[in-house]
């Protein structure tokens, strides 16, 4: 029995059972028995390493190559800082000169225009000129010929003393006539004299206000 049996065992059963054996096992047994630290860069294949393979954080910039553009991840966002004092409120400066009103100013006809507070009618004049241009700035003009007495010079005064009461609301109504229908009204918020002056028989009074409106009449 024993010599039927060693004469089946022949040189090439033995290398095809031994290449069978590494076929089914082989790679299990080589990573099972592979000793720590025994595979280096030479032992890899060109490509071998792909981005799938790499650990998510594993790397640093200093790993890659020169020119090789490091993956960046988003900075800590930072804590609030402190709110920053509140700005001094800069002057609003002086209106801008837009011109005498002289006679070429002057409202067409018999047409008269009249500042007023509440049912209070100052004296009426000839000519006015409404600019909001600047940012921050309004200004209404006034003027008409020098009389005996001009009514808006004690409320000019009350500015110049640096009198709170010379700011005011008031409002500008454009008439026909001395006597007739209004044609145009405005509503000037917080206006104060700012600006008077004469020339060639004539005066000029600006207020710096801080809105106008037209409003209806």
């Amino acid at each position: 029995m024993l010599s039927r049996l060693r004469s089946k065992v022949t040189y090439a059963n033995v290398v095809a059972s031994l290449a069978l054996y590494l076929a089914l096992g082989g790679i299990s047994y080589a990573a099972v028995t592979l000793p720590k630290n025994s595979v280096g860069s030479k032992q890899l294949k060109a490509g071998a390493v792909t981005a799938e393979k790499v650990k998510d954080g594993s790397l640093s910039a200093k790993d890659l190559a020169p020119g090789v553009v490091a993956a960046t991840t988003s900075p800590a966002k930072g804590e609030k800082g402190d709110k920053g004092d509140k700005g001094e409120k800069g002057d609003k400066g002086e209106p801008a000169d837009l011109g005498f009103l002289d006679a070429s100013h002057d409202l067409p006809g018999l047409a008269v225009a009249q500042l007023s507070i509440d049912a209070n009618k100052f004296q009426t004049f000839k000519a006015y000129r409404i600019d909001c241009s600047a940012a921050s700035l309004c200004t209404v003009t006034i003027g008409g010929p020098v009389t005996k007495n001009i009514e808006y010079n004690a409320w000019y005064e009350l500015a110049v003393l640096g009198d709170p009461n010379a700011t005011k609301n008031f409002s500008l109504t454009e008439y026909t006539t001395n006597e007739g229908n209004p044609v145009a009204r405005y509503h000037v918020t917080n206006g104060r004299p700012s600006v008077m002056r004469t020339l060639n028989g004539r005066y000029e009074l600006t207020f710096t206000a801080e809105f106008i409106q037209r409003v209806s009449v």
